[in-house]
């Protein structure tokens, strides 16, 4: 049949439309006044009027007050830049006997313009004697879904339309009343369409904690709306964290070749990385776990995708998190720089939505199962995660659950990322890509009206400009640069609005901002969020107002052009009880911070430090100045690894002045109240250590003494002890313990490797590493980094042995006990580590 008979909106291709307010409506001859008097309420885009009998015009004028008729007789009237949120556009296309040929022609072109319509269009009035329309809109009109509104007629059309129409037989009002009652669903955050169970109400109790925390992907981000005005489109592009609407509505280019899957293995017989689209997978990856049958305990999925700054994660995973909604997911995104996770509530909260979803089905008599949460963590929730375990309190939850975590990392560090379910996004783009991407804006500005987009070769100019400059040198051997790529992405905005086009350019562009700044304390609060964002924080508002030397208030006593220019950098977020103190301010990007800081302290390099320090001088115990304060630790902490850039025992590097500065700027109340930053400041030291044993190494790269060079490494392994003896105890449900007696290990197998485990003193400090090493995987055995220390140490001391060392039946030992940590850190990576045994037992070089 050509039609199908519909008695419940929500479960027709007509739903979505309704939501999105994608409505049109043509009003046939032969509709009533009645039936026009009940539908002009409806939020209709455009009204075809073909009903002479009816002035549709008049009747909207007199019913609905909140938007006015724009009647369109002619087609040269039409125009795109259209205001729908004000006017309701009435083509006039009634055909009358006195028509003239041009007249004619004229009402056709108007009827024509069905074919730029999307959504949902309903016909009212005698359907069967003007099939003819009907008809037109079907072959011009592909996007469109046609809802029938006829009681009588609709069992006679024709059969030869070229797809199903939909036949709704209850009356223009029940259909008009059906409508409002989803649009009203529609603004009601606590009621959402999840898979297969449209319009389940969640507990707004729950909802409602939970997006302290998190973002949640309810309909009214999901659902496109019908309009985006310039300054919507403006905070998009500005990477403003509201502008969802120009995220439902597709202006975020969707780079399906951008992201890359990590092998199991490293394989240097594969040249080019497999390229892949990011969404699809993940996509496929929650349907997968949807479908399977799973015991409790292997229902939680993580995906984790390793990114460059300025690679466009955030946009990635906002796309994706729309995405995931449509297809029925519940979806929660973090908020930005978040302090929790949220702890209870979140397990509450995820608990309720899957148990709603399955009373639906039950209450449907449809099959029973779980439908799995999805959560996307962006990169700046890296230490939250890392911190308070979310991998494993939702494992705990014996849920279906896709976890999505985004991980900041430098080039080098990303090229060693091996594994299952591992991605890497970076921040350089080809010229062919970013020329499709200034392409699809241009298209998404023409059909929305917007202002006019920079055309093809500006693109070409643009990358060629910004490709042509590597990393700016930051000054010091062994310093590591925030970005190593050219910052594509980060550059849309100023080439866009001003056509700045190259990296010193851009440097130039954010200067001038903050230079033409009308007040120095404004200077100072972006300088401050700059250094700030170069570490990837935000500072609490209320860190802010103490600081001795600046009136905070500058910030919300701008007029509105400095308000403007403020917004270039300054972004705001709030979580947790929404109070005063909880707002916090932070740069865009972290690459706008270095640029700006690279031009206003050009001798601290990429690390600057000296804006944090009076900030630091006027912390407390409260909970944010912790927070505050120990991510910046973490932060430093993770450029102290073995991958990281040695310090220098000559000169101090950027990065190991800025520490040196940070860590003696926090006051030692506020140390003595985190363990955090006492665990970070103690891998300072072990950093330093290292350095001491590279010189060692290779005396011919420093100008000390082998004895001078020993002390100092004997001195900083002493402070390092210290320092995390005293972090350990600390209570601190920030930082595990596990974590802190792991780096305590590690810093008495460094002072091991020094002295060389043939010595005596060796020795000793090896047996101590090893049972500091045992404490760490005793506080926690599912912690991956003391599993895998514990087994790399005992290779490493096992495979230097000689073959007449009279302590092979002690190395025996070890490995024994090295070899069951293996099995359980395989046990957590899904197996993938089991391949690497035979290596483990060929390095002991044991028989």
């Amino acid at each position: 049949m050509a039609f199908e008979k519909i008695t419940d909106l929500s479960v027709t291709p007509a739903y979505g439309a309704i939501k999105r307010r994608e409505m049109s409506l043509w009003v046939l001859p032969g509709a009533t006044n009645a039936e026009i008097i009940s539908l002009v309420g409806l939020p209709w885009v455009n009204i075809w009027d073909a009903a002479p009998e009816i002035d549709v015009s008049s009747l909207l004028e007199s019913i609905d007050n909140t938007r006015r008729p724009f009647k369109v007789a002619r087609p040269e009237q039409d125009h795109n830049n259209f205001p729908v949120s004000e006017c309701v556009r009435i083509y006039d296309v009634k055909q009358r006997e006195t028509d003239s040929l041009k007249q004619k022609r004229a009402i056709d072109r108007l009827k024509d313009r069905i074919e730029e319509s999307n959504g949902l269009l309903c016909f009212v009035g005698g359907a069967q004697k003007n099939w003819d329309d009907i008809h037109l809109a079907q072959e011009l009109a592909d996007g469109v879904d046609i809802v029938i509104l006829d009681a009588e007629e609709a069992p006679g059309l024709s059969d030869d339309c070229p797809k199903t129409l939909l036949w709704w037989d209850r009356g223009a009002e029940s259909f008009a009343n059906a409508c409002k009652t989803m649009i009203e669903s529609a603004d009601d955050p606590g009621i959402v369409d999840l898979k297969d169970a449209p319009g389940v109400r969640l507990n707004s109790q729950l909802l409602e904690d939970v997006s302290k925390y998190w973002t949640f992907i309810g309909k009214a981000i999901a659902t496109s709306p019908a309009a985006i005005d310039q300054e919507s489109f403006d905070t998009f592009l500005n990477s403003d964290d509201d502008a969802w609407a120009a995220y439902s509505m597709g202006a975020p280019y969707r780079r399906r070749t951008a992201c890359e899957k990590k092998p199991k293995k490293q394989d240097e017989s594969v040249k080019e990385p497999k390229k892949v689209d990011f969404i699809h997978e993940v996509l496929e990856r929650v349907r997968r776990l949807e479908r399977e049958h799973l015991e409790p305990t292997e229902q939680f999925r993580q995906v984790l995708i390793f990114c460059e700054p300025g690679s466009g994660i955030t946009t990635l995973l906002r796309q994706l998190a729309i995405e995931l909604a449509r297809q029925g997911f519940p979806t929660l995104l973090s908020k930005p720089f978040p302090k929790s996770f949220g702890g209870r509530s979140l397990e509450h909260f995820i608990i309720d939505a899957q148990d709603q979803w399955l009373r639906y089905q039950q209450d449907q008599g449809n099959k029973t199962g779980m439908l799995p949460c999805c959560l996307l963590v962006d990169a700046d929730g890296e230490t939250t995660s890392a911190d308070q375990g979310l991998p494993r309190s939702l494992q705990a939850l014996g849920r279906k659950i896709l976890l999505v975590r985004a991980l900041e990392r430098s080039r080098g560090e990303i090229e060693e990322k091996t594994g299952t379910n591992i991605y890497a996004l970076r921040s350089d783009i080809q010229e062919g890509e970013l020329v499709k991407l200034g392409a699809h804006l241009k298209s998404f500005c023409e059909k929305n009206a917007l202002a006019s987009i920079p055309g093809e070769e500006e693109w070409r100019a643009f990358h060629e400009g910004l490709a042509s400059l590597g990393k700016p040198p930051s000054g010091m051997p062994g310093d590591e640069a925030i970005s190593t790529a050219p910052p594509f992405l980060i550059g849309i905005y100023p080439f866009i609005k001003e056509r700045v086009s190259d990296n010193n350019s851009l440097e130039q562009y954010y200067y001038r901002k903050w230079a033409a700044l009308d007040s120095d304390d404004l200077k100072e609060i972006v300088r401050i969020l700059a250094v700030a964002g170069i570490y990837g924080l935000s500072v609490p508002f209320d860190i802010l107002r103490r600081h001795p030397d600046l009136d905070s208030s500058a910030l919300y006593g701008a007029n509105k052009e400095t308000t403007r220019m403020i917004d270039v950098f300054i972004g705001w977020s709030r979580q947790g009880h929404l109070t005063r103190d909880d707002w916090c301010l932070h740069m865009r990007h972290a690459v706008i911070g270095l640029f700006l800081s690279r031009m206003i302290d050009p001798s601290e390099g990429d690390f600057p430090f000296r804006a944090l320090l009076p900030l630091l001088k006027g912390l407390s115990t409260k909970e944010e100045d912790l927070w505050f304060v120990g991510t910046l630790a973490y932060r430093l902490g993770r450029r102290f690894t073995h991958r990281s850039p040695p310090f220098t025992l000559e000169t101090d590097t950027t990065l190991q002045r800025a520490a040196r500065a940070i860590f003696n700027g926090i006051p030692n109340f506020v140390k003595e109240a985190s363990r955090t930053i006492r665990h970070h400041q103690g891998r300072y030291h072990i950093h330093v250590l290292r350095a001491c044993i590279h010189a060692l190494e290779k005396p011919e790269q420093t100008t000390l003494a082998r004895d001078d060079v020993v002390d100092i490494a004997r001195g900083e392994f002493g402070r390092a002890k210290e320092l995390l003896e005293m972090a350990s105890e600390i209570r601190d449900e920030g930082e595990p313990i596990s974590n802190v007696f792991n780096t305590l290990a590690m810093a008495h197998f460094e002072l091991a490797k020094m002295l060389g485990t043939s010595s005596d003193e060796g020795k000793g400090r090896f047996k101590e590493a090893l049972d500091h090493q045992e404490r760490a995987i005793k506080n926690d055995p599912s912690n991956g980094h003391a599993l895998r220390q514990y087994v790399d140490k005992i290779l490493e001391s096992v495979s230097s042995l000689d073959e007449a060392d009279t302590d092979r039946e002690e190395a025996l030992d070890k490995l024994g006990k090295a070899e069951s940590r293996l099995r359980c850190l395989s046990r957590q990576l899904s197996g993938d580590v089991q391949d690497e045994l035979p290596t483990f037992w060929s390095l002991a070089r044991i028989s």
